[in-house]
């Protein structure tokens, strides 16, 4: 068993199976005499199992990790827009402190799913067969959003409030990423965007810079850049999820413009 376990990865899932039959020959010869009735009987439990596991596959996974790996990349986005308005408001918050760190296990609980659904995708043959959004991207921005989360509140949380101004353009500038990650959600998950796209404004103070607000900023910054490339690098079918309109909701003639369009 072991040398069967050891060379079924190397050699290949045929190799693994011939060398467990022996296994599973050798032992059954300890308790009676073995006949040709005992390769009948593993012919017959390999081939019962097959069709067990065809079958369950076809009915619980009958068109792939697509239409999976959208609804989970959707559903993370949707919880990183809070998780970055909760850590700039515990960083920005008057007095210093009093905001509670934002509850990050959901998205962490999201982020696991779409890696998972995201593996699955890539290992379906014909993943790559048509040009799709970079999933991969949202993967890694999402890192960057719970690093964030968790690192900033940790090292960079003032000892005194913030500038009123500095606080107002950082919540400002979280409330627009989070319209932006919801946007994206929402054309992830075939449905209407309900904003518009914004700029993310500076939240550096005009007086001297503090060190919270560099890194804030810098991770303000980022999140934008790489959302910006997400959305611009969604296919068309995506982009418009509504048939006749697009992102924005102005009419757009043409097919292949709802969900389940081409390229999706």
């Amino acid at each position: 068993m072991l040398i069967a376990f050891a060379l079924g990865p190397l050699l290949g899932i045929a190799w693994a199976q011939g060398l467990f039959t022996l296994v599973v020959a050798t032992a059954f010869a300890q308790i009676a005499p073995a006949s040709w009735r005992l390769a009948e009987a593993r012919i017959v439990d390999v081939v019962t199992g097959s069709a067990i596991g065809l079958l369950c596959g076809m009915l619980a996974w009958p068109a792939g990790a697509r239409a999976e790996v959208r609804r989970t990349m959707a559903g993370l986005l949707y919880e990183c827009g809070p998780l970055i308005k909760g850590t700039v408001g515990m960083l920005a918050a008057v007095p210093a402190g009093s905001v509670p760190a934002p509850a990050s296990l959901p998205a962490l609980h999201r982020l696991r799913l779409a890696e998972s659904a995201y593996a699955q995708f890539r290992s379906e043959p014909g993943s790559d067969a048509h040009v799709r959004a970079d999933w991969h991207a949202v993967l890694l921005t999402a890192h960057h959003i719970l690093l964030g989360a968790q690192w900033l509140p940790r090292f960079d949380l003032p000892t005194n409030a913030l500038p009123p101004d500095a606080g107002d353009r950082a919540r400002a500038g979280a409330d627009t990423l989070a319209r932006t990650t919801d946007r994206l959600a929402d054309l992830c998950s075939g449905r209407r965007p309900k904003t518009a796209d914004e700029a993310t404004p500076s939240v550096r103070p005009a007086g001297p810079p503090l060190p919270v607000l560099v890194d804030l900023d810098m991770w303000l910054r980022s999140l934008t850049a790489q959302l910006t490339r997400i959305e611009a690098g969604l296919p068309e079918a995506i982009r418009r999820p509504a048939r006749g309109t697009t992102a924005a909701g102005t009419a757009s003639p043409g097919p292949g413009s709802g969900p389940d369009g081409p390229g999706n």
